[in-house]
């Protein structure tokens, strides 16, 4: 990987709970390189319980979910804090455990 910047991870919302990120420009360049001694795993996950604990607490929570979608209401239009056009959309989720 070239050409990137590592930078304090302190945005509203984070993704990781790492104390640093890696930003991405128009330059930056990454090639796949196989490592099997790597393991690696995307994904956070967490249990419902605590889903339906913090995540209508808190909109800057953000965790990968595994259930199904059982009721959603219609995608509307929001502003950012930073002025930005976005849209929003409420799910209603069922743990399938």
């Amino acid at each position: 990987m070239q050409n990137f910047i590592v930078t304090t991870n302190n945005g509203k919302v984070r993704t990781t709970l790492h104390k640093y990120k890696l930003s991405f420009y128009t330059k930056t360049e990454v090639i796949l390189q196989p490592i099997e001694t790597f393991a690696f795993n995307p994904f956070k996950f967490h249990p419902f319980t605590e889903l339906e604990s913090n995540g209508a607490s808190d909109e800057n929570l953000l965790f990968d979910y595994i259930g199904e979608v059982v009721e959603k209401e219609e995608a509307r239009g929001i502003i950012t804090c930073t002025g930005h056009q976005s849209k929003r959309i409420t799910l209603q989720l069922e743990d399938l455990e």
